[in-house]
Parts: C-alpha cells; structure tokens; sequence
C-alpha cells in the first residue's frame, strides 16, 4: 500500500489531491493500493469515487505538525511501502518525524526553496529542471535525494495517453473557462457579469467548468440559461471531453494545464495565487500559451482583461496552430505511470 498526504478544500483549491490521484491511478494499474490520508472531509467523496481509500485525521490542513500522533499511529497500523506527501504546509520537522518510520518518503514540490530531508522529489512542473536542486541541498549539508523533474513527469489522468493531433479550426466557437477548484478570485463571476452587460457578436459560446469547492457556486447556478452564449458545467468527473470539444481555453495556471496541453488546446493562463507565479512565466517564455498575468492586481478588471484576450487570440489562427503543436509535443500524458515506475524502483 502507498500512503498519500494531500489536502484539497476552498482554501487552497484541489490540485494537490487531484495530481496525486493520477499517481494512485497508475500505481493501481501495476498492482498497488492507495490510501489517501487527508486533514478533513472536503474531497473525500471526489477520491472514493476514483476506488480509493480515505483515512481523516480530524486537523487542520494548515497546521500539519499537529497531526503527527495520529498521523504516525495511522502509518504504524497501516504499515504502508511508502509515503507521498504533498503540501505546502510541510516542516523540516514533519519529516524527520516521518523518517522514523524507516519508510521512503516523497514530497511533491513545486517551489524548489527548501531543501527537506527526503528519499525523494517530484516537480514535474515546466519550469523544474532549471531549478538547481543538487545546490540546494548541497548548500543544507543534507543527502542529496532522486529527482524526478520537469513535464515528462506529469501526473495526469489515462485517458490523456493517445490523445490525438489538434485539428485547429480557422473559426473559433467553443471557449473554455477553469477558474480552479475554489476560484478565489471569483473569475467566473466576474468574466459571467461582464458577459452579460458587453454584447457583441463574436459567435463564441463560453463553458464555465464549476466545482463544489467553488464559492461563487450558488450565484452562477441562479443565471438564466443562454446556451448559446454562457454555459455553466456542473461536477465534470473528467476534463477530456470538453477540453477536446472546445476550441479555446482560459485556465488559472495550475495543473489543469498540462491536461490542456495534453490535449492541444490553445490556452490563455491567468495566476491567481504565488505558486502559480514561475509555471505561468514558463509557459509564456517557451510561447506554449497566452498569459493575462497576475489578476490579483486587477481585480476589477477581470471580466474586461479576459474577454478582450479570448477575442485577440480567436482571431489569431496561425498562433494557435503553433500553440496547439508545440503543447502536444510538451505533454504525452504518461507521467503519472513514468511516477509510479520510478517511485516503485526507490523501493
């Protein structure tokens, strides 16, 4: 059995336990059981309905030192191969703790500042590899661990294997709106109201892909239907079908665009939260996708900014024929099983 540690609720989104659920995936294809060990209840339901095993610890997502006791009285009747951690509440502390256990530890990164003493890191993230790891642990005095970086690494879903080459259309229809799990910053809402109060006769059809972690849920399902114009998509198990039906997309700059690229489709990225910051960078740097930037700094705006760049890039069809090309090749959608593998062979 594998261990997880991974959080999701309105706070902090449901990318960890999502990534991390691809990994159980493909480690179940070879065999292995997961369990996932989560602080509360917010994703329990989303995990069990993909087969896998829920422990909660009853604390705070953000307070991880505190579950320790139970934590490791979990793990000592368990008695799992190995642990995966993924958080950004994790303290050098955490894991010394944890490698009492004698158990290969794993930490999903995706800053790359500190060095924690681990078996093992994975950040599949664009940007990864330009990270100088060896440096950094070198620098701590600290046993350098295996390193598993950079997009061929990441986890997605099976169903993006084999996707097939983007035929990118001249006319754009179908637009495509991941705001994250939680949509801190009411993207949805905002790009929805704009919508609503500027007309025009771009002949697009927006999807607004809702979760129930989203805090806007309510209001966007009290709309009056213009199917036309604004459709709002309500508990997608899985991404692929709309992401392969829809012409265009403007995602939050977290994992939901390596789906994307997985599946060719010409994206804007937006960063809605610190850690999005390098991979939103990366990817405008590689010009694998448009970037409106940091929307924290122009909150009132968002509706008007988005909009305006889902028109300039719909327009653009020799741009997106690019973009389509150069993401497919970026991802293949074999990371998840690469993990595993790997992860198997540090046994």
């Amino acid at each position: 059995m594998i261990v997880f540690r991974a959080d999701g609720n309105r706070h902090i989104g449901s990318g960890h336990v999502m990534r991390c659920l691809s990994i159980a995936d493909a480690f179940r294809r070879v065999g292995e059981e997961s369990l996932f060990v989560m602080a509360q209840d917010q994703m329990k339901d989303v995990v069990e309905s993909r087969g896998h095993q829920v422990k909660l610890l009853g604390g705070s997502y953000d307070q991880m030192e505190a579950e320790l006791p139970a934590f490791l009285s979990l793990i000592n009747t368990m008695k799992p191969k190995m642990i995966i951690v993924d958080s950004y509440y994790v303290t050098e502390r955490y894991f010394l703790k944890l490698n009492e256990t004698n158990l290969p530890i794993w930490y999903v990164d995706d800053y790359g500042k500190t060095a924690f003493p681990v078996r093992g890191i994975l950040n599949y993230n664009a940007y990864g590899p330009k990270i100088d790891y060896r440096d950094l642990y070198e620098g701590e005095g600290l046993c350098i661990p295996r390193f598993l970086l950079g997009p061929t690494y990441a986890p997605l879903r099976d169903v993006y294997r084999e996707v097939p080459k983007r035929v990118v259309t001249k006319k754009c229809k179908n637009v495509l709106i991941s705001t994250g799990g939680s949509d801190p910053l009411s993207v949805a809402r905002k790009l929805v109201d704009y919508l609503q109060t500027h007309q025009a006769d771009d002949g697009l059809c927006f999807h607004f892909l809702v979760t129930p972690l989203n805090r806007d849920r309510e209001y966007l399902f009290q709309l009056p239907v213009c199917e036309d114009r604004i459709i709002i998509h309500d508990r997608l198990n899985c991404l692929k079908d709309i992401i392969l039906a829809s012409d265009l997309a403007v995602s939050a700059a977290g994992s939901t665009m390596y789906e994307l690229c997985a599946c060719g489709l010409p994206t804007i990225n937006y960063i809605l939260a610190d850690n999005q910051i390098p991979g939103c960078q990366a990817f405008a740097e590689l010009g694998y996708m448009d970037s409106c930037g940091d929307l924290r700094a122009c909150e009132e705006q968002i509706g008007e900014l988005l909009y305006s760049a889902v028109v300039r890039l719909s327009e653009n069809f020799e741009k997106r024929k690019r973009m389509a090309e150069a993401m497919q090749s970026f991802v293949d959608g074999y990371g998840a099983d690469r993990v595993a593998s790997e992860l198997l062979k540090s046994l």
